[in-house]
């Protein structure tokens, strides 16, 4: 097996990537890093599966960061995605685990940034896209805006979620004013943002489209799961 010279980090250089496959005899650059003491691997591929061997890489001491060439690596289709993900509050995220029996309601999508360039087969507009909701909310919550439209959104949603679950025989109409007067009491910082981390296979049965009419736009990714347990996800906080 041939040491690889390329540093794959430089994403946009073309002739040292064609210069690679050429001299590799790849069709598809290294998709993952595995690391072994001192010797470091990529696993080649020629394909989605990327099942090739393994080739060894010796990499400069000054290099830190690696990362993956969109243009040639495998993308997920559309109908099966790795995860999904959804910015939700930490109140919201509360009451679901108090009120509902650790169901929670999520919108979601499966690119977590829809302006990465890692996000090409997905596209979600700002108003849908997780890591824009939470960077909003995150701003607005830390410097304790008391006009903070993504609070009083969520205030809304919160409300009317808590008015289905009680038309669903889920909650009292006691426990319903008891969530109106928790909202009507609760102060800017408990409604910190969060991220749901969903294995999409954990959900494939219970995931919905939102209708067109819905999406922020016609062609963006975004689902619906009504009723998600609490063991079909993780929550993360980004800073």
């Amino acid at each position: 097996m041939r040491k690889n010279p390329l540093r794959l980090y430089r994403r946009h250089d073309t002739e040292k990537i064609d210069r690679y496959r050429s001299r590799n005899g790849v069709s598809t650059l290294p998709n993952r890093l595995v690391r072994n003491g001192r010797n470091r691997y990529w696993d080649n591929g020629t394909g989605s599966d990327m099942r090739e061997s393994r080739q060894v890489v010796q990499w400069p001491a000054h290099c830190r960061t690696v990362r993956r060439i969109s243009s040639y690596t495998s993308l997920p289709s559309m109908s099966s995605p790795l995860i999904l993900y959804s910015a939700q509050t930490w109140l919201s995220y509360r009451i679901a685990e108090r009120y509902y029996n650790n169901e929670h309601y999520v919108w979601c999508t499966p690119a977590f940034d829809g302006s990465s360039p890692y996000a090409v087969t997905y596209h979600v507009p700002p108003t849908s896209s997780p890591y824009e909701i939470y960077k909003g909310l995150y701003e607005e919550v830390s410097r304790g805006d008391r006009h903070s439209a993504g609070v009083a959104r969520n205030k809304v949603g919160i409300l009317r979620g808590a008015s289905v679950k009680r038309g669903a025989g889920v909650i009292s109409d006691a426990q319903e004013k008891e969530i109106a007067s928790i909202i009507g009491s609760a102060e800017t910082r408990d409604f910190k943002p969060l991220i749901y981390v969903i294995p999409y296979h954990l959900v494939a049965a219970q995931v919905t489209d939102v209708p067109v009419s819905d999406r922020a736009h016609p062609l963006s990714a975004e689902y619906v799961v009504e009723s998600l347990q609490r063991g079909q996800f993780d929550v993360i906080e980004v800073r």
